[in-house]
């Protein structure tokens, strides 16, 4: 596992975003807040995403990706504890020549522990286990994996008036969707700001990256977007740049790889 310890130099971009003059979570925002939700507090979201390559790496993968459905749901079983469901909807990918095909995305299941701090409190400290369940398929369309994966992480965040700043570090265990008993080790890494524009609109940017000792594991995508309040219900729209890395993925389709990406989603607050 040494190689989780290696490193890639955006040290410098973490400074930067902390000066970056209840904020959105995931899909919408990768870099996951250490504030709880707080107990019976549910949040529950429908959106869809459309992620582009400008070439695809080989013939026989997808230049396009359209998430349909892509839905989210969080709730606070506890004070400080957060139980999530992320899935990525129904899928469409276009190949070369316009080819299209068809399948279902992948569920994320994920717990997540304030361990220190509160609302109120600077800094608030957490821990965030993921498991990926292989619903989207390898063969024949090499969209998914057919591997159930693994993450952990370590998350910090801070309150400072309007402006939240989010740290995540962790590691991933990802399965090989060619050979049996193989798996990669990657670390993981998410920065972001959020702040609160005015009191129903937001606004964020975010860095997220994975470094591993596959060959196409490094990468770096910057993110950034908005989100206003209409109708009680929050419309965000976001998107995405790979700075660093290149088009192919070790598993699943469009992780951290699409040249660009745009999303819509809609969010709502429920509480007990």
């Amino acid at each position: 596992m040494s190689h989780l310890l290696q490193w890639f130099p955006f040290q410098w971009f973490l400074l930067l975003m902390c000066a970056i003059p209840a904020f959105a979570q995931r899909p919408i925002i990768h870099t996951v807040s250490a504030q709880p939700l707080g107990a019976w507090h549910l949040q529950t979201g429908i959106g869809a995403e459309y992620l582009v390559k400008r070439q695809a790496p080989a013939p026989d993968l997808a230049e396009e990706l359209l998430r349909t459905f892509v839905a989210h749901l969080t709730l606070g079983v506890a004070n400080n504890v957060d139980f999530t469901l992320d899935w990525h909807g129904s899928l469409v990918a276009t190949f070369s020549g316009g080819r299209k095909a068809y399948d279902w995305g992948d569920l994320f299941i994920a717990t997540k522990i304030t361990l220190l701090g509160d609302s109120e409190s600077v800094p608030v400290v957490g821990v965030r286990t993921v498991v990926k369940l292989p619903n989207t398929s390898y063969q024949p369309l090499k969209l998914g994996s057919d591997i159930t994966d693994f993450y952990f992480q370590a998350l910090v965040s801070a309150r400072l008036g309007a402006f939240e700043p989010r740290l995540n570090i962790g590691f991933g265990i990802i399965g090989s969707p060619t050979t049996i008993g193989i798996q990669n080790d990657i670390l993981t890494i998410g920065a972001a700001c959020v702040a609160s524009l005015n009191e129903d609109t937001y606004g964020f940017v975010e860095m997220t990256g994975i470094n591993g000792y596959v060959e196409n594991d490094s990468k770096i995508v910057f993110r950034v977007g908005l989100g206003t309040q209409w109708l009680d219900v929050e419309w965000s729209v976001y998107g995405s740049i790979r700075a660093i890395g290149d088009s192919r993925d070790y598993a699943t389709a469009f992780d951290l790889s699409e040249n660009w990406s745009v999303g819509l989603f809609l969010t709502k607050d429920i509480q007990w």
